[in-house]
C-alpha cells in the first residue's frame, strides 16, 4: 500500500447516513443530465420503497447487479427508479439483498427483466485512488433547502425539502479512513467541502451529500475510462453541509465538513464472488457428466 496515503480512524459515531447532490452555488437545477465527459451517469439509480418513497441511491454493476450501502432500506417490495421516480422497476425479490462481507456497508441486489439491457457495465477501480485525485459524485437525493439562505464560504449550506433529482458535481479525494460504529467496519475515502476560495475547490460545482444520498456513487477517469471508486455511506454533519476554509485536520475541531465513501477496491474480490457465484451442485454434477461422456468417447476413439 503507498505509504504517502493518510490513513486515520474514525468512529461512525460522530457521522449520520448520507443522505443527495447539492452544489457550492446552490442552484438545484444545475447538473441534472448527464455530463459531458461521458460519466456513467446512466448507472446511477434512485431505490424506493414499497410505499413511493425514496430511501437511497444505488449503482448497477452489469449483469443485473447493483450495489449500494448496506443501510439503506430495502425489502423485497423495493424498486429503482432510472429517471426520478418516473419509471419504477421491482427488485428481485427471489434474490433479496446480499451484504458484501461482515462489517462492510455494502450490498448487493438484482433487477430482472429487459430494464437493464443496453445499459453497460462500470470499471470497478481495482487501486487506491492517491489524494487529491478529482471524483465525479453522482446521487439522486435532495438538494439544498431552497428557501434558506447563506453566504459561501463560512455560513452552512443547509439541507432542504427540495424534490428528490438525480444530480452530479465535482470533488477531491482527501484521505483514506478505517471507520467503525454502528456495527460497521470498513476502509473507506474521506471527501472534504472546500470553499471556492481555496486552492483545493472545484468551484461552483463542488458537491457535497444530503439527504438519499447514501448508495450513491463517485467515479474518476484514468487512462482514458471511467471507474467506480466508491459508494457513499455517511456525512460529518446532519441538515448541512459546509464548505469550510481549514484544511481536513483528522476530523476533529472546526473547519470543512465531509462525506464517507466505502473504498472499492477494499471489497472487489467479494463483490466478483457475488456477481459470479459457484454452480449449484446439481450443475456440477452435469458438467462432471458431460466431461465424463467426452472422456469416453475419446478413449473409444483410441
Amino acid at each position: 500500500m503507498n505509504r504517502k496515503f493518510i490513513f486515520l480512524a474514525i468512529f461512525l459515531a460522530v457521522c449520520v447516513n448520507a443522505r443527495a447532490i447539492i452544489l457550492y452555488d446552490g442552484d438545484n437545477d444545475a447538473n441534472t443530465s448527464a455530463p459531458a465527459n461521458g460519466a456513467p451517469w446512466g448507472n446511477v439509480v434512485q431505490v424506493y420503497s414499497s410505499a413511493g418513497n425514496i430511501t437511497g441511491s444505488a449503482v448497477y454493476l452489469g449483469g443485473g447487479y447493483f450495489i449500494t450501502a448496506n443501510h439503506v432500506s430495502m425489502n423485497s417490495a423495493s424498486a429503482i427508479s432510472f429517471n426520478n421516480g418516473s419509471d419504477k422497476h421491482a427488485i428481485d425479490a427471489e434474490y433479496g439483498t446480499i451484504q458484501v462481507s461482515d462489517g462492510v456497508d455494502l450490498k448487493i441486489f438484482k433487477v430482472g427483466g429487459s430494464v437493464v439491457e443496453g445499459i453497460p457495465s462500470v470499471n470497478i477501480g481495482l487501486d487506491i485512488v492517491p489524494n487529491g485525485t478529482e471524483i465525479l459524485m453522482i446521487g439522486g437525493g435532495l438538494g439544498r433547502n431552497p428557501d434558506a439562505q447563506y453566504a459561501p464560504p463560512l455560513d452552512a449550506v443547509p439541507w432542504g425539502n427540495s424534490t428528490a433529482k438525480m444530480r452530479w458535481g465535482e470533488n477531491k479525494i482527501n484521505s483514506v479512513l478505517n471507520v467503525s460504529g454502528d456495527g460497521y467496519e470498513y476502509l473507506s475515502y474521506a471527501v472534504v467541502y472546500t470553499s471556492g476560495a481555496q486552492e483545493e475547490s472545484m468551484g461552483d460545482f463542488e458537491a457535497a451529500l444530503t439527504f438519499y444520498d447514501s448508495g450513491s456513487a463517485f467515479f474518476y477517469f484514468v487512462d482514458d475510462a471511467w471507474y467506480l471508486g466508491g459508494i457513499a455511506t455517511s456525512v460529518k454533519t446532519s441538515g448541512k453541509s459546509t464548505y469550510g476554509t481549514e484544511e481536513f485536520s483528522g476530523l476533529v475541531g472546526e473547519g470543512s465538513d465531509f462525506a464517507i465513501y466505502v473504498l472499492l477496491a477494499a471489497y472487489a474480490d467479494e463483490i466478483r464472488g457475488i456477481m459470479t457465484p459457484v454452480p449449484e451442485p446439481s450443475a456440477c454434477a452435469f458438467l462432471l457428466g458431460l466431461f465424463a461422456f467426452g472422456f469416453v468417447r475419446c478413449r473409444e476413439r483410441k
